[in-house]
């Protein structure tokens, strides 16, 4: 399961954006900023100090860059608060391998029926190891064959699932070692939005899709790279 494609505006709307927030007082902030520091640091009072913001990175030593683009760290404060940045639409929010993410959901529960009809969605080529010479794209297969999005929908839409897999697809990535989301911030410095990670699972759990026809894990689409 990976996705490529050119993220560079991305990178520079981080960039923007913990420029703004780095080695700034509080009242320094543009108003779209202070609003979400204020709501990020809830209950402390930011007045008058100083805040950090420190870009994750990838040091190379880690099995993926952390979910987290960078965190907040306000002098005085005991509290760090880890954020993962988005900007536009459409955005792709995971990448891992067919096989690594096999073993994760074998971990919790599925059979080795289940995982076969994964591989055979996954390359949709009639094979389960992408050696066939036809390969269908994601809707023709799922029209031709229901039975499979049926049985993977049921398992992916199991709410002890779905809430382990957006976990592991939003907020903490495929290192278990690396830091957690804490807030998802869409937009620029002068204009965002943004949820804490508890108000995003609650609205995973409060809107998951009933009957879908195509492969899904809750209100996340299950893409196949360059298919």
């Amino acid at each position: 399961m990976r996705i490529f494609g050119d993220n560079s505006a991305g990178f520079e709307n981080e960039t923007k954006i913990v420029k703004a927030l780095n080695f700034k007082k509080f009242e320094q902030l543009n108003p779209n900023l202070r609003k979400f520091v204020s709501d990020a640091f809830y209950g402390y009072d930011v007045k008058n100090k100083i805040i950090h913001a420190i870009e994750t990175g990838n040091t190379g030593r880690q099995k993926a860059k952390p979910k987290p683009d960078f965190y907040l760290h306000i002098d005085g404060i005991n509290k760090d608060i880890y954020v993962s940045v988005k900007v536009g639409g459409g955005n792709s929010i995971h990448q891992e391998k067919l096989e690594t993410f096999c073993e994760y959901i074998k971990n919790l529960g599925a059979n080795d029926e289940l995982l076969y009809q994964l591989r055979l969605f996954h390359y949709s080529d009639g094979t389960a190891d992408n050696t066939g010479k036809i390969r269908l794209g994601a809707r023709d297969f799922e029209k031709e064959n229901p039975n499979i999005v049926e049985s993977l929908n049921a398992f992916f839409n199991n709410q002890k699932i779905y809430k382990n897999l957006i976990n592991r697809f939003v907020f903490q990535g495929v290192d278990e070692d690396l830091p957690k989301a804490d807030y998802f911030y869409h937009g620029t410095q002068n204009n965002g939005v943004w949820a804490s990670r508890d108000e995003l699972m609650d609205y995973f759990i409060s809107n998951c899709p009933t009957n879908p026809k195509s492969v899904i894990i809750n209100n996340l689409s299950y893409q196949t790279w360059n298919k």
